[in-house]
Formats: C-alpha cells, sequence, structure tokens
C-alpha cells in the first residue's frame, strides 16, 4: 500500500504533480524561460489557443513569466501542464488566442483545487497518532525495567543481547 493510495484519484495527481519537479521559483533564470517557453508552446497543443507570433510572442512570454514569478511562483511546470490538461479545455477562450487572463483562470482554479488537496493531507497528518514524549523519570523507569527483564532473562539461562532502547 502506497501513501498516495488512501487520497483520491484527483489528490494523488496533484501530489505526483507537485512532486514531480522544482517549482518555478527554484530554477535559474535561462531554465526558467526555456521551461515556460515549452510550457506556452504546450499549453497551445493541449487547448488549441493560438501562439502569436514575434514580437508579440516576445512579449507574451515576458509577461507570462513576470506573472508565473509573482503568482504561482510555488508551482511546478508539471503542475501547469496538468493544469491546462484539467482545465485549459473548459475555459472560455472568445477566439483562441492566448492571453494573460487564460492562463491565471485555468491557474487559480488548479491552484484551489491544489490549496484542498495539501489541507486534506494536512488535517490527515495532524489526525494521526500523537506519542506524547516520555519525561525524564518515566525515561529511566523504563530503561530499568529493561535492564530488570534482560536479567531476569540472563538469569533463566536465556543468552539474549542487551539492547537499551533509550540509546
Amino acid at each position: 500500500m502506497s501513501f498516495l493510495s488512501r487520497y483520491d484519484k484527483d489528490t494523488q495527481d496533484i501530489i505526483r504533480s507537485k512532486h514531480a519537479a522544482p517549482p518555478i521559483q527554484r530554477l535559474k533564470p535561462v531554465e526558467k524561460r526555456t521551461v515556460l517557453e515549452a510550457l506556452l508552446i504546450k499549453i497551445s497543443v493541449i487547448t488549441g489557443w493560438v501562439v502569436p507570433q514575434n514580437p508579440y510572442k516576445d512579449i507574451l512570454l515576458n509577461t507570462f513569466e513576470e506573472v508565473i514569478a509573482k503568482e504561482y511562483p510555488h508551482l511546478n511546470h508539471k503542475e501547469m501542464e496538468a493544469a491546462f490538461m484539467k482545465y485549459g479545455t473548459r475555459t472560455p477562450d472568445y477566439g483562441k488566442e492566448m492571453n494573460l487572463s487564460l492562463f491565471t483562470a485555468v491557474l487559480d482554479k488548479y491552484r484551489g483545487e491544489r490549496r484542498e488537496a495539501e489541507r486534506n493531507a494536512g488535517l490527515e497528518a495532524e489526525n494521526a497518532l500523537k506519542i506524547d514524549p516520555l519525561t525524564d523519570e518515566q525515561m529511566i523507569n523504563k530503561a530499568r525495567g529493561e535492564i530488570q527483564f534482560y536479567y531476569n532473562e540472563r538469569k533463566k539461562g536465556n543468552q539474549r543481547p542487551i539492547i537499551y532502547s533509550y540509546w
């Protein structure tokens, strides 16, 4: 049973995408530019939105890079691609031309879903079994009990190794 199997399929997909690549904010500028340029092409293929020709393509890419850096620095390119696979074809596009409002509409929907998945995973972690730390006296008493147990076993002739769990 894997860690992800306890979640629904959408949450599993979000968690997989989240850990598939480093966030955009951790990429070097050259890597970020390359990744975002490739992402624009993938978005075009997924949604059918038309990539403008130069110089508008450069302007779109520059502003797209700025918006991603300001609004979505914690997302990675795999998550963005998954967001466009899921929501890009359902977003009203009025003319099939790429623009920033289309990008933000899709990424905002995904960001809300990601936040909900993280919240659910966080609640599950909070509700996990919590072990109270032992006080000094409890640790000493536990060690004494283990020593006594191993001493009695040796007295009976059982050759068990002495292992102290508190070390």
